[in-house]
């Protein structure tokens, strides 16, 4: 026989092997996968130029198997058939369950969405025909009517599900850079590692204030003296507003609204929360410990009234602003960080330790921030875990209680540090025109100049001296964030049991106010965690 005649006898068992209908059937599947991923090119090379030249590469050559399926009916297209979609396949499946090794996110786990697994399903059928057509050509011909009906149909299921996916709104946002984008809030809420970080009582708290702890919201985190860190869930690591004078900035409304906030006392209001309003917008350090001394005497009910309306006043106490954390290694680092912390705070249980290792006090001991006592020799513009620049108290006596950390970094201008904790959430804030006498301050920011001198004192700056707390001390986890401005814990119980109630906070008098179990799926609510977020209409 001639190599003429050997040709076409292969060209024929070729075409035998794949008959027009399978051959329809498969390149509908691989041209389908392949617009899915040249579409989803532009998303996926903001997020990392690799991502975006794979999902290119990808899609080409499925699109080219398509017009080859149809064109060019040999054993080696099915056979490429089933390794470009088998490879595609797979590597879905790995990026959705142990996240891939290389990409944006090296090692991070994706969210599954409905385009995905629809392209996903394409690919497999496309590996099943194919390799049914290889292995067992006569069973495809056994099928007689019954294969032809499947290879006409399979094309037109396959055109409609893609149209109808490709144009929803989920692929319109599907890897949007907009933190707003209802698609990104879903991911980042169902997606995020954050929620041990905080005790179940912060998130709840949040939830209740009406903060947006998916985004960031648009709090705005004012600090105890009047300096106002970004809105929109900024912090260290972003553009900072400059320090106000003395008058605290009032926090802008959450980018996700929650409910309404509620009527009170059936329209008629209630005394004690008027009272907490007032107070909420009172300056300085000391309107603030007696705003946390009035909250410890309330009812929870006024308490819980108070919580739902401080977007409307011009406090800063009350739950930090916070972001989502969905890179499993930020989540691990921070978590190393935070437990760094604890380290350094437990190994000065008490202020004969901190008097050892050069801190002096400096402040008594003042509701919702402690007593603080400072090392003056790590005075710098550098931020060090293991180096913090206060130790705070539960009071002054040699038997007090650590409960937290505070870091003081002079910057030397009025302008936000971008070091600090790994992520975005901690806080800063400023303490300008405190009335210090020789280490010991004597009067807060209020205090005239006339009222300072008075007490032995004078008038500091402050303005270009920025500090973030800390609440690291087991069983003193402040519900209203790990790095909030204050700590609702630190009531004026606390401080009278100091030294008599066995550390960690256990002489709060509001403690069983709030769950400190560390934060989880089971125990935050849902539009944190992230089964059923809400989001605001466009």
């Amino acid at each position: 026989m001639s190599s003429t005649e050997e040709a076409t006898r292969a060209d024929v068992r070729d075409d035998e092997a794949a008959p027009l209908v399978a051959r329809l059937a498969l390149a509908a599947l691989c041209a389908a996968a392949g617009a899915v991923h040249l579409a989803m090119v532009p998303g996926h090379s903001q997020e990392s130029t690799l991502d975006g030249i794979l999902f290119l590469v990808g899609g080409w050559a499925q699109v080219a198997l398509a017009v080859a399926l149809l064109a060019w009916p040999r054993r080696a297209v099915l056979q490429a058939t089933v390794v470009v979609n088998l490879a595609a396949a797979v590597t879905w499946v790995v990026s959705r369950t142990a996240g891939l090794p290389f990409g944006a996110d090296p090692g991070e786990k994706e969210p599954a969405a409905t385009l995905d697994q629809m392209t996903t399903a394409f690919e497999v059928a496309a590996v099943v025909l194919a390799a049914v057509v290889l292995l067992r050509p006569a069973l495809w011909q056994s099928l007689g009517e019954r294969a032809l009906l499947a290879g006409a149909v399979v094309p037109v299921v396959v055109v409609v599900a893609t149209s109808v996916v490709l144009t929803s709104p989920e692929a319109a946002n599907h890897h949007a850079n907009d933190p707003a984008a209802p698609s990104a809030q879903l991911t980042a809420a169902s997606q995020r590692c954050d929620l041990g970080l905080n005790p179940a009582a912060y998130w709840q708290e949040a939830t209740t204030a009406g903060w947006d702890t998916v985004t960031g919201g648009a709090v705005t985190d004012a600090s105890t003296s009047g300096a106002a860190t970004p809105a929109a869930g900024g912090s260290h690591h972003g553009p900072a507003a400059a320090p106000a004078a003395a008058a605290p900035a009032a926090p802008a409304a959450p980018a996700v609204p929650t409910t309404p906030i509620p009527s009170l006392n059936a329209g008629r209001g209630s005394v004690e929360v008027d009272r907490l309003m007032a107070l909420s917008t009172s300056s300085g350090e000391a309107a603030e410990a007696r705003l946390v001394s009035a909250l410890a005497d309330v009812s929870d009910d006024a308490y819980e009234a108070w919580l739902q309306r401080l977007s409307t006043t011009t406090t800063h106490a009350g739950p930090q602003a916070w972001s989502a954390v969905t890179s499993q290694q930020t989540c691990a680092d921070l978590t190393d960080e935070v437990e760094q912390a604890r380290t350094v705070a437990l190994d000065h249980p008490t202020p004969v330790e901190a008097e050892a290792a050069g801190y002096t006090q400096v402040t008594g001991y003042v509701p919702g921030i402690a007593a603080h006592y400072m090392n003056f020799s790590y005075l710098d513009d550098e931020f060090a875990i293991d180096e913090p620049e206060m130790l705070l108290y539960d009071g002054t006596g040699d038997d007090a209680s650590i409960v937290g950390l505070s870091y003081y970094i002079v910057m030397g201008a009025p302008v936000e540090p971008t070091q600090g904790f790994v992520g975005d959430n901690d806080r800063y804030h400023v303490h300008e025109g405190l009335c210090v006498a020789g280490t010991l301050v004597v009067g807060d920011s209020t205090t005239t100049a006339e009222d300072c001198a008075a007490r032995g004192g004078a008038k500091a700056g402050g303005a270009n001296n920025w500090m973030s707390h800390a609440w690291v001390v087991p069983g003193c986890e402040s519900p209203w964030g790990v790095f909030s401005g204050a700590n609702p814990l630190l009531d004026p119980t606390l401080g009278e049991s100091s030294g008599t109630d066995g550390g960690s906070c256990a002489g709060s008098g509001v403690r069983d106010r709030y769950d400190l179990s560390a934060g989880s799926r089971d125990n935050t609510p849902t539009p944190v965690n992230g089964s059923d977020v809400q989001v605001a209409a466009p």
